[in-house]
């Protein structure tokens, strides 16, 4: 066995040994790592040379990484070492590679997404309205600059300051059907508009910060890479860049969270300096199928629901939610509650409901029949509506409520584990606000933006006899924001209106939404977490059974130690890893006994 360390072959203590352990990432999040590795200085001058330097006292072991590589007949491992401990007699490190290497320490780790220069998306309109409301694969195709230039990579929706009730990117069409303006006038250039990034235009400028290269083609490949982030502020406000919209997150945060929304994982080379990024169902699609037959050993343990609910739970089968936000809608997005609760009416599909409930719409007097007060089912499309008053008018002293069809619990819970103490994953990254504005406008994005300097806590000391500026003082400086939102809101975006003037174009956030006429704004576009209409991106591949843990040992030859990420038949049934462990010793190098721990695959 040969170990070497930034690029000098080190010499490993005699008698030692050492276990490495190959972790599957879909059930902890990490890749390969080692338990600890002795390497003696005292007496060992090649070992002096790669460790001695980092024997002071102003060495900083906890961000030190060495690189590393280990070779054992078919066994080739490349990664880092961290110091573990050191003396003068002897130093113990720890191998780590891939994520494990990254969970340690990153450069990400340390800058925050809203430091980090992108675009001056708050502009005049440079150019027509159109250029502004751009797909992805439109921005991409015109671009010399892989659709992240000055003027490029995000699109200018019209929006709503839910604090102020202003109405900011209003568009204005002109005689020519299909023509809009942001004035009202015909000069673009008169209109101050602000942007909403791509995603994948976001992340490409984060990793250009870092000096990498990156290759997002899976994702362009599918539905996300039509994601817009609508973090916006006021015009008004003059904060231009658009990094200060973005939460207080690192990048490694960020990154997470990007995972989780979009079900798969960053490959980060930050050696490199490269990044590509897979989905999880293209991985499971991928996975390789190992027959192991020479068994040694085998036991299986059953694992309580207490330990299941504490312990890091397989990727496809982790409770998922996402936070709660704070908007008028989101009681609506996300009421699981709800849907046990009210009474329920079936109908075969959305059709037939609009067909069903057509009389309904205008509602003379109080709400007697069922159909206003339950929730309507269609089954077709696994989609829940009520009916919403959105305005009222008197006739002849009768108040009139009309109704519209609200979706409702698009955005429920993925629960697979029930019990009391099971976790829930939170994802931050979130569906934008949709909601209406009046009969002409109808649907579009509201923000909660709050108020750039909330002096409502300091309204009473106020004294009316001073100045602004006098108060300002007595006051004392006001701790600044580290974020004006916490979460990252999001839409798809792909260019098409899907509505007729003089209504907003929105950005789709759910399959099956309606409009104020009651009209089927439909896409194939999802962020669903659980039910027919989820993604496809979060079907479920394999379900395995948590409930008990198999350890097998087995044998292999010549160090060929098979992927952990495979699907494993053993005695004719199928098996998922959650980790293989070698070990390997100073004199002999890898055994031939490997252990894996695993879970059946129902």
């Amino acid at each position: 066995m040969t170990i070497i360390i930034n690029k000098k072959e080190a010499v490993l203590k005699k008698g030692t040994s050492f276990d490495f352990i190959m972790e599957n990432r879909f059930f902890t999040g990490a890749d390969s790592y080692t338990l600890s590795i002795t390497f003696p200085l005292k007496g060992c001058a090649r070992n002096i040379d790669i460790f001695g330097h980092i024997y002071r006292k102003d060495s900083n072991l906890d961000k030190l990484l060495l690189e590393c590589e280990i070779h054992d007949a078919n066994f080739h491992k490349y990664g880092s070492v961290s110091i573990v401990e050191i003396s003068e007699l002897e130093v113990k490190t720890q191998f780590l590679e891939g994520r494990s290497e990254r969970n340690y320490y990153s450069s990400f780790d340390d800058i925050y997404i809203n430091q980090i220069p992108m675009w001056n998306v708050h502009d005049f309109a440079h150019w027509s309205a159109d250029y502004y409301m751009r797909s992805y694969d439109k921005i991409k195709e015109d671009s010399e600059e892989d659709g992240i230039g000055e003027y490029e990579g995000y699109v200018c929706l019209p929006w709503v300051n839910n604090t102020t009730g202003n109405m900011q990117n209003k568009l204005t069409a002109q005689t020519t059907p299909g023509i809009y303006y942001y004035t009202e006038g015909s000069r673009d250039y008169d209109a101050s508009i602000v942007g909403m990034p791509y995603l994948l235009n976001v992340l490409k400028k984060i990793f250009k910060y870092f000096g990498f290269t990156y290759d997002f083609r899976a994702l362009e490949r599918t539905q996300w890479r039509h994601i817009i982030i609508c973090n916006v502020l006021p015009m008004v406000w003059q904060i231009r860049n658009f990094q200060s919209v973005l939460p207080h997150w690192t990048v490694t945060e960020f990154l997470e969270q990007v995972e989780l929304f979009l079900n798969g994982e960053f490959h980060i080379d930050e050696k490199g300096k490269s990044v590509w990024f897979s989905l999880n169902s293209q991985t499971f699609d991928q996975m390789n199928t190992v027959v192991i037959s020479n068994v040694v050993e085998e036991h299986q343990v059953e694992i309580s629901s207490e330990e299941q609910s504490t312990n890091d739970n397989y990727i496809e089968q982790k409770n998922l939610a996402y936070a709660e936000c704070s908007h008028q809608m989101w009681k609506y997005y996300s009421c699981d509650w709800a849907i046990g609760q009210l009474p329920k009416v079936s109908w075969t599909n959305i059709a037939a409901m609009q067909s069903g409930l057509a009389s309904y719409m205008d509602c003379a007097g109080p709400y007697n029949h069922r159909y206003y007060n339950s929730l309507h089912v269609c089954r077709a499309e696994s989609s829940y509506y009520v009916l919403k008053c959105y305005r009222t008018q008197t006739i002849n002293k009768v108040i009139h409520h009309y109704m519209r069809l609200q979706p409702v619990n698009m955005f429920g819970q993925k629960i697979v584990n029930r019990s009391e103490d099971a976790q829930v994953e939170e994802l931050r990254i979130v569906p934008v606000c949709i909601d209406h504005t009046d009969m002409t406008r109808g649907d579009v994005i509201f923000m909660e933006c709050g108020t750039l300097g909330d002096d409502t806590e300091d309204a009473e000391d106020k004294d009316e006899n001073q100045t602004q500026a006098v108060n300002t003082i007595s006051a004392g400086e006001k701790e600044k924001k580290e974020e004006f939102f916490d979460k990252i809101y999001v839409g798809f975006w792909d260019g098409n209106l899907r509505r007729t003037w003089p209504q907003m174009p929105i950005p789709i956030i759910d399959p099956y939404m309606m409009d104020q006429f009651n009209l089927l704004i439909q896409a194939h576009y999802s962020m669903r977490l659980t039910g027919a209409e989820k993604p496809e991106t979060r079907t479920n591949n394999y379900h395995i059974d948590q409930s008990v843990k198999f350890t097998f040992k087995f044998l292999v030859k010549d160090g060929a130690i098979p992927d952990v990420r495979s699907i494993f038949y053993i005695h004719g049934k199928k098996y998922m890893a959650e980790k293989i462990t070698a070990t390997f010793s100073a004199e002999t190098g890898m055994s031939q006994l490997l252990k894996m721990v695993c879970y059946r695959v129902l």
